[in-house]
């Protein structure tokens, strides 16, 4: 899913990502073609390779290539979407930038919104993530978080300990769900139609 997200919440977006664990094993090195250290590589490379001038996914690669020296990055980051990008995003390394004709962009975030990014602390992302994506898809277990934020059950209450005080537990009909206090309050007032 392609999220549309206004500019000045990147901070809050890359603080709460930042949590997301990446799970490297045997069978993900396997199947996208490069290991753990040469991920490392790619992802340590990433920043010093971009600016705020759009580079395509070609330039992108020349240019880690050329910075790691390691051609093997050049098959991984070569093929489809790549995974092998995911973690680099996910730290704020970098970020879809405009299109160039058919060709997909990258651009460092920071310089191509042309200020330095702030983060809230890791708690606070937390909050406002799980918040909205409760107001938007609540009521929601701690389960349905985990799965729409990309991570097992465990990771997933593990990052909503922090905000569960903040929650609302709701029995709907038998369901059992979290909303927000604001948005159990607001149902707690409305009828069956």
């Amino acid at each position: 899913t392609l999220h549309l997200l206004p500019a000045s919440e990147i901070g809050v977006w890359i603080a709460a990502l930042r949590q997301r664990p990446w799970k490297i094993t045997p069978a993900w090195e396997k199947y996208h073609g490069i290991k753990k250290s040469q991920l490392d590589s790619l992802t340590g490379a990433i920043p010093k390779v971009m600016s705020g001038e759009p580079k395509t996914r070609e330039e992108l690669t020349a240019a880690v290539v050329a910075k790691t020296r390691d051609r093997g990055l050049g098959e991984a980051l070569s093929s489809g979407w790549s995974q092998v990008l995911k973690p680099a995003a996910n730290q704020g390394l970098l970020a879809q930038g405009p299109p160039r004709g058919r060709n997909v962009t990258f651009v460092d975030p920071g310089a191509w919104l042309g200020s330095a990014i702030t983060e809230p602390s890791a708690d606070g992302a937390m909050r406002v993530v799980v918040e909205r994506f409760l107001d938007a898809n609540g009521p929601a277990t701690i389960s349905d978080f985990a799965r729409w934020f990309g991570v097992d059950p465990k990771t997933g209450r593990e990052l909503m300990t922090p905000v569960v005080e903040n929650l609302a537990p709701v029995d709907i009909e038998g369901y059992q769900g979290l909303l927000t206090k604001a948005a159990a309050r607001a149902a707690a007032k409305t009828t069956p139609e």
